[in-house]
């Protein structure tokens, strides 16, 4: 059952900063108020984040550097959904934006296609919209529309 349940997104964050950090599992665990071996099994995808309580996660977010929406949305709690009535609506905006992305300059020199675009998890694609409007200045998601991607966009500017 390794890796197959939910969070590792957020796993694959802690992670990473355990290591940039220097931080052992052992002092995570204690800034995270779990044991080493909890830890251990939430790392290594053998508990999924998605069961944590809504207090670990915020301890999360705070390791991390993160709001804690996005911990629970990376844990798999809550999913864009959660927040709008409409996906079709969303998707086809995504669609488009990812389509004007596609066909710019910045594709063209790094090699990216359409197709890899649509390929991408929601994820990487909420991403790369982020960076593209980061680096451009541009707009390609109505301001109404924008209520996922900003949950992330005030982290990555």
């Amino acid at each position: 059952m390794k890796g197959k349940n939910g969070g590792g997104s957020l796993a694959g964050r802690i992670k990473q900063r355990m290591y940039f950090q220097g931080d052992r599992a052992k002092y995570v665990a204690g800034v995270l108020g779990v044991s080493p071996a909890y830890l251990g099994q939430l790392l290594a995808g053998d508990r999924s984040f998605a069961s944590a309580n809504e207090q670990l996660l915020r301890r999360v977010a705070r390791y991390l550097q993160l709001k804690p929406i996005l911990c629970f949305m990376l844990a798999g709690k809550i999913e864009a959904a959660d927040f709008s009535s409409d996906q079709a609506e969303i998707r086809r905006l995504t669609e488009r934006a990812l389509d004007f992305i596609a066909e710019s300059s910045y594709a063209l020199e790094t090699g990216v296609e359409r197709q890899m675009l649509y390929d991408a998890r929601t994820e990487i694609q909420q991403l790369v919209l982020l960076l593209y409007q980061s680096a451009t200045d541009t707009r390609l998601m109505p301001a109404a529309e924008e209520w996922f991607y900003s949950v992330v966009k005030e982290k990555a500017g």
